[in-house]
């Protein structure tokens, strides 16, 4: 039936068909944010229809709520002991806010994380870092954009002694 759906829609994207559980939204975070970004925004009905959080119905969607100020969608870094889920050290979570503001808040968890390791006993200075920052970034990015969030299960980061995995809920994507 999905499969239908997906093939027979001229809508492609599922994020902006499904309406929002509530739709008492406000977007005072995001509209901060794009006016940080030097784009001037104000909550309007044409703001919601330019940037697509409203359905064809006219109801907020999902996209909406995830980026909506009552956003309680939370994102869980755990950071393990060894090369196995068996002794947690660390959890972290981010979320309760618009989402491009969760992500913005992993990403600077993870830069001050990325420590500095120096190495001086070939008589050169040796300076490597925990991870390449740029790489994680991309992968973090786009874990979240190609995420499937209509069961709102987000993305999650595991930090093991030997390697970062970024886990991604979803499949192929739509259309």
């Amino acid at each position: 039936d999905i499969l239908r759906k997906m093939l027979t829609s001229s809508e492609a994207d599922l994020i902006k068909q499904i309406s929002s559980d509530f739709q008492e939204l406000t977007f005072i975070q995001l509209t901060g944010f794009m006016s940080d970004h030097s784009i001037h925004a104000r909550e309007t009905s044409a703001f919601f229809r330019s940037y697509n959080l409203e359905n064809a119905s006219g109801k907020f969607n999902l996209m909406a709520y995830l980026l909506s100020d009552q956003n309680e969608i939370m994102i869980k870094v755990v950071r393990f002991s060894g090369t196995d889920k068996t002794t947690m050290l660390e959890r972290t979570e981010f979320g309760g806010q618009c989402l491009l503001l969760t992500v913005g808040e992993v990403l600077e968890h993870f830069k001050i994380m990325n420590t500095t390791r120096v190495d001086l006993s070939e008589g050169i200075r040796k300076e490597t870092p925990l991870f390449e920052f740029e790489a994680f970034r991309e992968a973090w990015i786009n874990a979240c954009v190609h995420n499937s969030w209509g069961e709102k299960i987000p993305p999650s980061i595991y930090i093991f002694d030997d390697r970062i995995e970024i886990v991604s809920y979803g499949g192929l994507p739509y259309g």
